[in-house]
């Protein structure tokens, strides 16, 4: 007799070449169960997203987390941080995934058909000045920050979807495989990087009293980061984190091979291109800067700065 299979979870990290994403670090944790085979039976992270359908997803994701319901505004809001010709699009995206088989929208030939789930981008840009070393050059100091993160559930039941987030905690995996892919690679790679930073708006969207930038200080203080600037707009944080190359994750993860450089990104010139407007307004949207909602649980980031061409900012 087949025995019952239980929820588990896909964790997996992608690198952008600005038009596709591809799979180079992931790992699988069968929950309460050590037996992966058993409990996912053929579903898998896909080798390669577009990241096209990757807005699609996050404007879906975003509806919950923020009571967002603009979702073409916010698909090409998110497709414009892909773009190469911003000073700092996006270079990676994050997903954490947990499916249970005997639900009713488990298909696994479809990774979309999970029940609770959680995402993110990672940029390269110059920290704070208060964030960065003494004697620094901005330009040549660019470290991943991580931003978009949010947490959707497709869970009625509310004491249920606490229980499967408490026991799977895909925003943790966000974060967890985010520093182990930084820790395992980037540092090896580029030798300034030396931890995973993001900022909190010091006027949030949502009168929320959750999105209070003290609250969030001391959440992001919980998971590790530490204050270490302030500007007009933002509160900075800085997670510092130490090169190694054993894995500290529960499962031991995957590391595949990057994707080659994209030829666009390392090209001098840059094409004039106003961003695009999804809207009239003409006001910016920015990235999500860190906020959590009370009512269903969620950390996030929430509008972060969303960076101007070269043309633009001459």
């Amino acid at each position: 007799m087949d025995r019952e299979r239980k929820p588990f979870v896909l964790t997996g990290i992608y690198k952008s070449d600005h038009k596709n994403a591809k799979l180079i670090l992931q790992t699988e944790n069968a929950g309460f169960t050590s037996d992966f085979k058993h409990e996912n039976k053929g579903m898998k992270l896909p080798e390669k997203i577009r990241l096209h359908k990757y807005a699609e997803l996050m404007s879906e994701m975003h509806k919950q987390c923020y009571n967002d319901i603009k979702t073409q505004e916010n698909i090409d809001r998110f497709i414009n941080l892909f773009d190469v010709e911003y000073e700092d699009p996006v270079e990676y995206v994050v997903l954490s995934l947990v499916y249970d088989p005997k639900s009713n929208v488990y298909n696994k030939k479809d990774y979309k058909t999970y029940i609770l789930g959680a995402s993110a981008v990672i940029q390269l840009s110059s920290p704070h000045e208060g964030c960065r070393k003494k004697n620094t050059i901005p330009i040549y100091d660019r470290q991943p920050f991580i931003n978009e993160v949010c947490k959707h559930s497709k869970i009625d039941d509310k004491d249920k979807m606490k229980q499967y987030n408490n026991s799977y905690k895909p925003v943790d995996n966000v974060f967890e495989i985010s520093k182990e892919y930084i820790r395992r690679r980037l540092m090896r790679e580029k030798r300034n990087i030396n931890g995973l930073y993001l900022y909190i708006e010091k006027v949030s969207e949502s009168n929320s009293a959750a999105h209070n930038p003290q609250t969030l200080i001391n959440i992001y203080e919980r998971k590790g980061f530490d204050s270490c600037g302030e500007d007009d707009e933002f509160f900075h944080m800085k997670h510092t984190l130490i090169s190694t190359s054993t894995s500290v994750s529960t499962a031991e993860p995957t590391i595949k091979n990057d994707t080659k450089n994209n030829p666009a990104s390392n090209s001098k010139k840059i094409i004039t291109k106003r961003p695009r407007t999804p809207s009239t307004n003409t006001t910016k949207k920015r990235n999500r800067t860190p906020s959590k909602s009370p009512s269903s649980n969620i950390i996030g980031t929430r509008r972060s700065k969303i960076r101007k061409t070269q043309n633009e900012k001459k």
